[in-house]
C-alpha cells in the first residue's frame, strides 16, 4: 500500500476545505480558521452535517434521561463507555451548547460525575470493571461538561484540580524513570490528587486538557517536561509500539474490541511520531515562538489524511502496528473519518493554540 502523506500540502487547510467531508470541513472552519458560528460557510457546513444519517442517529439514540440509547444502570461502566462515543459525536456533528439534546445529555453527565465523586474505593484493578466505571464517571463527564460551558462549576474544577495535582506529583517523582517498569494498569485515587497508571488512560487528552487549561499553568514547576511527556504519551498511544496502539486504545471500547477505524498512514507512521517529538522539543525550547505554527501544521495533517473516497478500516485487534490488517471501505458505506479521532485531532490543535497564546502573552 502506498501512503498519501507526502501528497498533503505544507498548509493542509486549503486541502481540507477542498476535499474533506462536512464534519472535517466544519471543524476546520470553526476550530482552525476560528470563523464565528454565524459565518455563512460555517452555517452551510453545519446544515450539511445535521442532514446526515449520523446526526439523526444522535437524536434517535439519546434517551430521555440523557444517556446513550436511554440506558441507565447504576454502577455500570457501559454507561460511561457510551459517553465516550456520544459527546464527541454530538459536538463533532455540529450540535452546540444550548441545544436541547446537548443539555439533555449534560444532565446524564452530571449524574455520572456526582456518582464518581461519591465513590469511596481507593484502588481499582485494571481488569475490574470499576476501573473503567470510575474513569468514565469522573474524567469524561468533567471534560465534556467543561467543553460545553461548565468549566467553572466547582464540581468540574474539583476533578481538574485533583488530576492536575496528581499529574505534577507523578512527574516530579517519576519523570526520569521508565514508566513501563512500574506497576501498571492501576488507578490510584489519593486523598488530594489522582495518579493514573492505566495504559488505557495515559494517551487520552485529560492530562493535556487539564494541564493546559489549569489557571496555575505558568507557576507549575517543570511544566515544559511535563507537557512534553504528555504529548509524547498522546503520540505514542501510551505504549512503546507507537501510533498503532494509539489507534487501538482510542477505539476498542466503542467498537467492541473487534473493529477499529483510522487511516493507514497514521497507524504506521513511526517516523511521523519521532518527527512530532523532535518538533515538540524544539517548540518547548523556543517557547513556541518559532516552531509552533509548523508543529500545528503537522498535527493538522492527521485530519488531512483522509482518502478522498473513503478510508481504511482496521480489521481485527492487535498491539503491534506491523501486524495490522486493513480493508478499504467506500465512502458510501462509512462516513469519512471516525468522529472520535477527528475530534481528538482538533482538540490537540486547540490545546496547542492555548499553550502558544499563554506562553507568548
Amino acid at each position: 500500500m502506498t501512503t498519501r502523506f507526502s501528497e498533503v500540502r505544507v498548509d493542509p487547510v486549503p486541502w481540507l476545505l477542498e476535499n474533506a467531508g462536512p464534519v472535517i470541513r466544519y471543524r476546520t472552519l470553526v476550530d482552525i480558521l476560528e470563523k464565528p458560528l454565524d459565518d455563512p460557510e460555517v452555517q452551510k457546513a453545519r446544515q450539511a452535517i445535521l442532514k446526515t444519517k449520523h446526526a439523526k442517529e444522535v437524536l434517535d439514540n439519546i434517551g430521555d434521561d440523557g444517556s446513550w440509547f436511554g440506558r441507565l444502570v447504576e454502577g455500570s461502566s457501559h454507561n460511561g463507555a457510551c459517553t465516550e462515543t456520544m459527546f464527541p459525536r454530538m459536538l463533532e456533528l455540529g450540535f452546540l451548547p444550548g441545544d436541547e439534546v446537548v443539555e439533555r445529555a449534560a444532565t446524564f453527565q452530571w449524574h455520572l460525575l456526582e456518582q464518581g465523586m461519591e465513590a469511596d474505593t481507593k484502588e481499582f484493578n485494571h481488569h475490574d470493571q470499576q476501573t473503567y466505571a470510575y474513569k468514565h464517571i469522573t474524567f469524561l463527564p468533567a471534560s465534556y461538561l467543561a467543553r460545553i460551558g461548565y468549566q467553572d462549576d466547582p464540581r468540574v474544577t474539583e476533578v481538574f484540580d485533583k488530576l492536575h495535582a496528581g499529574l505534577v506529583e507523578f512527574f516530579e517523582n517519576d519523570l526520569q524513570h521508565n514508566l513501563w517498569e512500574r506497576k501498571k494498569n492501576v488507578l490510584l485515587i489519593k486523598e488530594d490528587s489522582l495518579w493514573l497508571h492505566d495504559s488505557f488512560i495515559l494517551p487520552d487528552l485529560y492530562y493535556l486538557e487539564t494541564f493546559a487549561y489549569h489557571p496555575t499553568l505558568k507557576t507549575t514547576p517543570k511544566w515544559k517536561p511535563i507537557f512534553k511527556k504528555c504529548m509524547e504519551w498522546w503520540l505514542e498511544g501510551g505504549r512503546p509500539q507507537g501510533l498503532g496502539s494509539f489507534v487501538w486504545e482510542r477505539t476498542n471500547i466503542v467498537h467492541g474490541n473487534n473493529v477499529n477505524f483510522h487511516t493507514l498512514e497514521v497507524a504506521q507512521s513511526y517516523q511521523m511520531t519521532r518527527h512530532y517529538l523532535i518538533k515538540m522539543e524544539q517548540a518547548l525550547r523556543t517557547g513556541f515562538a518559532a516552531e509552533f505554527d509548523y508543529f500545528q501544521t503537522e498535527i493538522l495533517k492527521l485530519a488531512a489524511l483522509q482518502h478522498p473516497e473513503g478510508f481504511w478500516e482496521l480489521n481485527g485487534m492487535t498491539n503491534s502496528p506491523q501486524q495490522l490488517e486493513y480493508q478499504y471501505i467506500p465512502l458510501e458505506d462509512k462516513w469519512k473519518g471516525s468522529a472520535r479521532e477527528v475530534d481528538v485531532t482538533f482538540r490537540v490543535v486547540q490545546i496547542l493554540k492555548h499553550f502558544e497564546r499563554s506562553i507568548t502573552a
